[in-house]
């Protein structure tokens, strides 16, 4: 039994753990053994045929097979924690109430999401400020002799905020300040709903420690 917020954690644990797996049979470094056999007799009858085995620089003993086995046993174990995950989540109501009702996790999370797009875009405006733009502009005149000549000026463009920039700072603290109470919520939820699930690997393991364990379920189970 966990809560939901370290269920979540094993769960992307899993998925990088399945990754890695994944990984290593891809690499024909743990798919293969070498085996050279020199036939130095057939060309020198003093010498002595020679079979050298290259060495390999797996981290585990178990072969490609078991890898095998062992990822879709996690994947496995994966897909039975989102189902438990999803069990508890609909189980109880975070402690929000929304126009009147109180808000699953899901849409409380998604609701949040939304809310911090929008009050980022808030804090964007309330921060704009009025400005001045210096830059140079030019014309033609006609001199005396009747020639054409460019000439340069100073130009000053003006640009101002045209909208109520208090207006927007307030929605943005209020805004902030609801986001805030929203997330405490999702986290006293996750923290104290409890998933029914029991992981099968450490939160911390390894990738050799992963395999090294299953190795030595694969041994107890063959004696």
């Amino acid at each position: 039994m966990i809560s939901i917020k370290e269920a979540c954690r094993y769960q992307n644990f899993l998925m990088n753990t399945i990754d890695n797996l994944n990984y290593l049979l891809s690499d024909k470094t743990n798919l293969t053994t070498i085996t050279e056999k020199h036939f130095k007799n057939k060309s020198n009858s003093n010498a002595v045929d020679e079979v050298i085995e290259e060495d390999n620089e797996r981290i585990f003993n178990c072969k490609a097979n078991d890898i095998s086995y062992l990822m879709i046993e996690l994947i496995d174990e994966r897909a039975r924690l989102a189902m438990a995950i999803s069990k508890a989540k609909s189980q109880e109501k975070i402690n929000w109430v929304e126009n009147g009702e109180k808000m699953d996790l899901d849409s409380a999370v998604d609701y949040n999401k939304t809310l911090r797009t929008a009050a980022n875009k808030l804090t964007e405006l309330a921060s704009m400020k009025d400005k001045v733009i210096k830059t140079q502009g030019s014309d033609y005149l006609i001199n005396n002799e009747g020639n054409q000549n460019k000439y340069y000026y100073p130009v000053e463009k003006t640009v101002k905020v045209d909208f109520n920039k208090k207006v927007v700072y307030n929605l943005d603290k209020k805004l902030l300040d609801k986001m805030d109470k929203i997330s405490t919520a999702i986290e006293e939820f996750m923290l104290l709903n409890i998933v029914d699930f029991t992981p099968s690997l450490s939160l911390h393991a390894t990738l050799e420690d992963v395999i090294l364990q299953y190795e030595e379920k694969l041994a107890n189970k063959n004696k």
